[in-house]
């Protein structure tokens, strides 16, 4: 399983256990960089089981994937996606 297939994989159990939220990817090949947004960000900022989640997530991603990088952003971020890989 490469990076974004385990980040789908990973995405796609978040939303069945987050509902109210909207996941969305993009995915860098060529630099191995991953942003995922989560929205709403109320969510994002202050949800303790999402906090705890996105912890999780981030560290199997740094064990399994040491060369690529992971960034999750929400809706009120500087930076955005700019080709969305996967909703």
């Amino acid at each position: 399983m490469n990076a974004s297939e385990f980040i789908k994989t990973e995405l796609l159990e978040f939303v069945r256990n987050f509902p109210k939220t909207r996941v969305r990817a993009e995915f860098n090949e060529d630099s191995k960089t991953y942003f995922v947004e989560v929205v709403p960000n109320e969510v994002y900022h202050f949800n303790d089981l999402y906090i705890d989640w996105e912890k999780s997530f981030l560290e199997r991603f740094i064990i399994e994937f040491p060369f690529e990088n992971l960034f999750f952003i929400t809706d009120d971020a500087l930076v955005g996606l700019d080709v969305v890989d996967f909703e």
